[in-house]
């Protein structure tokens, strides 16, 4: 008996990714792009990869046997770097605001781009790039979330919260902390 889909492209606890282990050029099926996004791009799924390509934005695959697949079965294979165009496309298209049709003709400059970073991909050690759209949306969110919780605070205890910061400690022993203005009633509304 053959080896199934899933037996094929699933990757046991504690080891490396077939696409990984196989080597140069790497090379990931749908499944495996698919279970990759997932850490970078929560929420893409495989109707919108489809749709993507049928536009135009993501670059043609090959078509072959995966290398260390033992059923014989050839599935549409993409580079590794995909990882990253995908995830710049999804914040590009959902941050910025941006369609379709307007990312189009960017799309091969922006393979382009990708195909010469493959590297940040394969590493034992992903690191990801800052991304300054989204921490100024999460600045923003926190920023707001603050405000609202010491209102909150002020009108239930009738004391206002005077500073307020966030301290976030990494792994790496780097810290940051982040001050915020707190909720203060509007003194000209009296």
């Amino acid at each position: 008996m053959g080896t199934s889909r899933e037996e094929t492209e699933s990757t046991p606890a504690g080891t490396e990714p077939r696409w990984k282990a196989a080597g140069e050029p790497y090379l990931l099926t749908r499944d495996e792009l698919l279970a990759e996004l997932r850490e970078w791009v929560p929420g893409v799924t495989e109707r919108q990869l489809r749709s993507w390509a049928s536009y135009g934005l993501l670059p043609p695959t090959t078509r072959n046997v995966p290398v260390g697949a033992n059923d014989g079965v050839a599935r549409a294979l993409y580079p590794v770097w995909i990882i990253g165009l995908v995830r710049d496309l999804w914040k590009t298209i959902r941050w910025k605001q941006r369609t379709i049709e307007e990312l189009k003709p960017i799309a091969p400059i922006l393979w382009k781009q990708w195909a010469t970073r493959e590297h940040v991909f394969v590493s034992d050690r992903v690191t990801r790039e800052p991304d300054p759209i989204l921490e100024e949306r999460l600045s923003s969110a926190i920023q707001q979330a603050v405000a609202d919780y010491t209102e909150y605070l002020a009108k239930t205890t009738g004391h206002l919260v005077t500073h307020a910061q966030l301290e976030l400690h990494q792994e790496d022993a780097t810290s940051r902390t982040i001050a915020f203005r707190p909720y203060a009633p509007d003194q000209t509304s009296h």
